[in-house]
C-alpha cells in the first residue's frame, strides 16, 4: 500500500527586478491608452470608468411606463402640516426614485409641499401613502390629491 501522493511545490526563482518608477500622488492627470489624458479624480470614481464616461450615476429609466406594459398614472398632491425644514423633499425624492417614478417635489410659500408623481399605478399609490406619513420629524395634517394626465417625464427632481 502506498501513501497519498503529494504534488511537489513549483520552484520559484528569485530574479532581481528594477523597482517600478515612483508615481507622485499629486499628479492630477494620467495617461489613458488611446484616449489622451484625463483628469484623475479618485474621489468621484472616474479612474475606473472609460475615458468618456460621466462621473454621475446613471438615472433609472422608466421604459416600462412608455411601452404599455404597466398602467401609467400621474398625480399631483399638496401636503400640509409641519412639512418644511424636516427634509420632506429629500425623503420624498428617495421614495420616488426607489419606486422608479418621475416627477418633482417643491416647497410652496404658504408652508405646504407640492409633489407630482408619474409611473406605474401601484408605485404611485405606495409613494402617496408614504406622503400621508412623511419622514421622521414631519407632522402631516392633510394631503390633497389631484389626478392628471401622464406627460412622460424622465426623471424626478427637487425644484424651488
Amino acid at each position: 500500500m502506498t501513501g497519498p501522493v503529494i504534488p511537489s511545490a513549483p520552484r520559484i526563482a528569485l530574479v532581481e527586478v528594477e523597482p517600478a518608477p515612483r508615481r507622485s500622488c499629486r499628479a492630477p492627470y494620467r495617461r489613458v491608452s488611446g484616449a489622451g489624458y484625463r483628469l484623475w479624480s479618485g474621489i468621484h470614481g472616474v479612474r475606473n470608468r472609460p475615458a468618456g464616461a460621466s462621473a454621475r450615476r446613471a438615472r433609472p429609466r422608466l421604459a416600462s411606463l412608455y411601452t404599455g406594459d404597466v398602467a401609467a398614472k400621474r398625480v399631483r398632491l399638496f401636503v400640509s402640516g409641519d412639512v418644511q425644514g424636516v427634509g420632506f423633499r429629500w425623503y420624498c425624492r428617495e421614495q420616488a426614485v426607489g419606486g422608479g417614478l418621475s416627477g418633482y417635489v417643491r416647497n410652496l410659500p404658504d408652508g405646504r409641499v407640492e409633489a407630482a408623481f408619474e409611473g406605474s399605478a401601484d408605485a404611485v399609490d405606495r409613494v402617496v401613502e408614504w406622503c400621508r406619513r412623511g419622514p421622521p420629524g414631519a407632522n402631516v395634517t392633510s394631503v390633497d390629491l389631484e389626478e392628471e394626465p401622464v406627460v412622460g417625464e424622465q426623471d424626478f427632481r427637487i425644484t424651488h
